[in-house]
């Protein structure tokens, strides 16, 4: 399992700190990988998000993956593929942000049924899409390298998490 760290350290004389885990998958259907793109902001996202309480990471992949693509996660096929802690100052409040992402190769099932999204992916305008790495890696890096990340810092996680799969994608053609 890949395990990464990225501390922004920006975020002197704030003492709050705001833990929260989320749980992603990550699935492939035919060469291209399952995301949610904002119609908002044009990043691409993989499906999943924050873990209840009394919640396996897996229930909460299982659940998050069916509510923001309608596509049912085979629960026989859950392999941890990576943890990333992120930590930075809060966007909005005046906190710490400690966030840590546990991500799942998963194999899905064909069918896709109606979304379940929540306020701000409804605001946002997420929707479901299959897309190459390189079209996901490209469209992130781009709004990476234009410093547009203020109401979507996750770019840069799922910039990293991407690049480190078509690494292993690449390795296993070659």
């Amino acid at each position: 399992m890949y395990e990464f760290i990225m501390d922004k350290r920006n975020y002197d004389n704030v003492t709050y700190r705001n833990k929260r885990s989320a749980s992603r998958g990550i699935a492939f259907k035919n060469d291209k990988i399952i995301l949610i793109k904002s119609d908002k902001y044009g990043e691409y996202k993989f499906p999943g998000g924050g873990i209840n309480p009394n919640e396996t990471k897996e229930m909460a992949l299982i659940r998050e993956f069916k509510e923001e693509t309608g596509i049912d996660v085979i629960v026989e096929s859950i392999k941890e593929f990576a943890v990333f802690k992120e930590i930075r100052k809060s966007a909005i409040y005046d906190e710490i942000f400690e966030h840590t992402s546990y991500y799942y190769l998963v194999d899905v099932k064909d069918e896709i049924g109606d979304t379940n999204l929540d306020d701000y992916e409804k605001e946002y305008g997420y929707n479901l899409v299959f897309v190459t790495l390189d079209e996901a890696i490209n469209n992130n890096q781009k709004i990476l390298d234009n410093n547009d990340i203020t109401m979507c810092p996750w770019v840069e996680r799922e910039v990293i998490i991407l690049k480190k799969l078509k690494e292993i994608y690449d390795g296993v053609r070659s």
